[in-house]
């Protein structure tokens, strides 16, 4: 596999993403729903993650193959959207295909990250150079619906987002030769199926794993609530879609540069500092957009959780990768993402919304700060092994060796 169309197809996804994620709670509020029947929605498709994780991530390790279950995903995540585009006006429809949408695309990221991860074997550490593809590309998309909702509605960002992630299919395709395709994967003509067997092994195989999933969840839970009500948030303060675009678009200025210098980082830190500061940075913005006067105030402070985002999520790929043997490595991306985008919508959502509903923004994202504040200090605890080992690693090396200069006569 060619590590340049690795990284195009993480830009591929990050621009289909961009033409979505961000526009999903204002075409529901368009529609006439609530603060808090926009947090059900979103609730119901997290609950339907619950399943659609781990079965995408078990498809791609054993049924499919990783590349194939990506060119699945996304065409039928564009089938979800031409459904998004014929359905505006009835917003129950136009809830079931956000929900199917929300579904389809659950796999991009964590089939993602484990075929980069395979690619780069003994250098794991150069994901975040990949994965900065990413965050250019959610750019790109962000900006051009942002111009586009402006001029003319959400309807025709609905259809960009069509195009885009049949385009996220034809990047798999080329990836593969079309004979590789057709081919059967190897584990499934040795034998080997679809089985939850592979769940309980990626659960043992590391005595950190299953905590900090834990963590990754209570975290989650702060960090999706915010993300879900940024943009209600931004209108509430007067802004409109440019502003929303912009807000939704900040972090990743700050995502760009940081993701290629992961690598160093973790070198100097370590894992556990990477992700308490991620944390730590993240709720520091939800405090300011908790008391900020203006929208424009809350798109800049964006650029903060950018900086949180991105060094949470680049430790918990690289936690995650080196729990698991490489044959499970889907699987356990694809439960790191039923913990952070499955199973902390499902409460996120609901309460998220009947909050701001009852209380207000404000109320809202002080409460995100706090929980995600208590998650930095469980992490911090939970993850201690890591920084023993590494403590352990530097003290086995031997001293460099230095010249003692002449000998005294």
């Amino acid at each position: 596999m060619s590590i340049r169309r690795l990284r195009l197809l993480f830009a591929a996804y990050g621009i289909a993403l961009g033409f979505t994620l961000p526009w999903n709670v204002p075409q529901l509020s368009e529609s006439g729903m609530d603060p808090g029947q926009v947090g059900t929605v979103l609730g119901v498709a997290a609950l339907m993650s619950l399943i659609a994780y781990p079965v995408w991530g078990l498809i791609a390790d054993t049924l499919l193959g990783r590349d194939r279950t990506l060119m699945l995903a996304a065409i039928l995540a564009a089938l979800a959207g031409a459904g998004i585009v014929v359905s505006a006006d009835e917003p129950t429809w136009l809830a079931v295909f956000i929900v199917a949408q929300l579904v389809c695309i659950a796999p991009w990221a964590p089939v993602s990250d484990a075929l980069a991860l395979t690619e780069l074997g003994n250098h794991a550490r150069a994901y975040g150079r990949m994965r900065s593809g990413t965050s250019a590309g959610w750019i790109a998309g962000v900006l051009v619906a942002g111009v586009v909702a402006t001029a003319a509605g959400l309807q025709p960002v609905r259809m960009l987002f069509v195009v885009a992630s049949l385009g996220l299919a034809s990047v798999v395709a080329v990836r593969r030769s079309p004979r590789s395709l057709l081919r059967r994967p190897e584990r499934i003509a040795s034998g080997e199926r679809l089985t939850w067997r592979s769940f309980r092994t990626a659960l043992r195989a590391s005595p950190i794993f299953l905590p900090f999933l834990g963590v990754l969840l209570v975290s989650s839970i702060a960090t999706n609530a915010a993300y879900a009500f940024i943009s209600l948030r931004v209108l509430d303060q007067g802004g409109g879609p440019m502003i929303i675009a912009l807000a939704s678009c900040l972090p990743a200025f700050m995502e760009v540069p940081l993701f290629t210098q992961i690598g160093r980082i973790s070198e100097r830190f370590g894992l556990r500092a990477m992700f308490v500061a991620g944390c730590v940075l993240s709720a520091l913005q939800m405090l300011v957009v908790a008391i900020a006067p203006a929208p424009a105030v809350i798109a800049l402070v964006r650029l903060i959780d950018g900086a949180g985002f991105t060094l949470r999520y680049s430790s918990l790929v690289l936690i995650s990768g080196a729990s698991l043997p490489e044959r499970l490595r889907a699987t356990g991306q694809s439960m790191a993402s039923l913990m952070t985008a499955g199973i902390a919508p499902i409460v996120s959502g609901p309460v998220g919304g009947w909050i701001y509903g009852a209380f207000g923004g404000a109320a809202l994202f002080a409460t995100c700060a706090a929980v995600l504040g208590m998650a930095a200090g469980l992490a911090y605890v939970v993850l201690a092994p890591l920084a023993a080992a590494r403590e352990a690693l530097a003290a086995s090396r031997p001293a460099p060796v230095t010249d003692p200069g002449p000998a005294e006569p």
